[in-house]
């Protein structure tokens, strides 16, 4: 049974963060918090936003979704477009939401740029005009970059090999995207896993989202959204393209998905060890006992 909320008003809301690797259990851990301190997850994923990609995104199953309240999952078709600023924006309206309620807002995760919109309130800048960012998009290299140069700004402000940012300078007129501090209340705790360990967790799930029918989850969304569709670019589903056109087979769909998930892993890995303030643990109950001590002060 969950125990009486320690959160007295929106003004003074603790905010739990847990953020690691892909499969390595934390949306295991934002329940058992959740249950304990009568919370509620915000859920910080690029994927499980989706509508209709249950199996490939291992979302929460039927009875922790009775469990615990959970936000921001299920909320756009596979077809639709859905950035880091909006994310922010729907994550602060459910954050104020839980707060206003008592609760303990809970945010986990693998999406780090989702959580740092949050956590250290990036500006993202003005909304994009999708008519000049197709022109933009049609652009080279080499165009892309000398607009940036003639914005200010240099290679030591935002990455020059990385089309998407190019293209979000400009159209932010030369505003860098800012971070500021630490929200305040908020604690950032961090999953790590052994190499080994995370590799075969990977396997297992990928093993486990075929038994639940991945496959016709995956055929029934292409057919009715079409690969080109935003939500079928993520991994678990992009790789079966080629299998559904016959020109792999099941044996290679499963090795890139493993492929695809290490490598993710791997960029969360670098973008997570870049953040200080991120407490770090191969134990659970480490975790949970880092939760309790940062709770006992509300």
């Amino acid at each position: 049974m969950a125990s009486e909320s320690r959160v007295n008003n929106k003004q003074n809301c603790p905010l739990i963060v847990i953020v690691g690797q892909t499969a390595a259990g934390k949306s295991d851990l934002a329940i058992q918090i959740a249950e304990k301190y009568a919370g509620e997850i915000i859920c910080a994923d690029s994927r499980t936003i989706y509508k209709g990609m249950d199996v490939g995104t291992a979302k929460p199953d039927v009875n922790d979704l009775k469990a615990v309240k959970h936000h921001l999952l299920d909320i756009i078709e596979p077809d639709t477009a859905y950035s880091a600023g909006d994310f922010k924006k729907d994550a602060e309206r459910a954050l104020n939401k839980i707060c206003s309620a008592g609760k303990l807002p809970i945010i986990v995760g693998g999406t780090g740029l989702y959580i740092n919109s949050l956590v250290y309130d990036f500006d993202f800048g003005r909304m994009p005009d999708q008519e000049y960012r197709t022109k933009l998009e049609n652009l080279g290299m080499d165009e892309l970059q000398k607009k940036v140069k003639d914005l200010g700004l240099s290679e030591h402000q935002i990455n020059f090999k990385n089309k998407r940012h190019l293209i979000k300078a400009i159209e932010n007129g030369g505003l860098v995207r800012t971070k500021k501090a630490l929200r305040k209340d908020t604690l950032i705790v961090g999953i790590k896993t052994d190499k080994q360990a995370l590799q075969r967790r990977i396997r297992n799930r990928i093993d486990n989202m075929l038994a639940a029918g991945l496959e016709a989850e995956v055929r029934s969304l292409a057919d009715k959204y079409g690969w080109s569709a935003p939500g079928l670019n993520a991994i678990a589903y992009k790789e079966w393209e080629n299998f559904f056109s016959g020109r792999c087979n099941l044996d290679q769909v499963k090795e890139n998905m493993f492929k695809n998930n290490w490598q993710y892993a791997r960029r969360q890995k670098i973008w997570f060890k870049k953040d200080p303030n991120i407490k770090w643990t191969t134990s659970l109950k480490s975790l949970i006992r880092q939760v309790d001590q940062f709770l006992i002060q509300y």
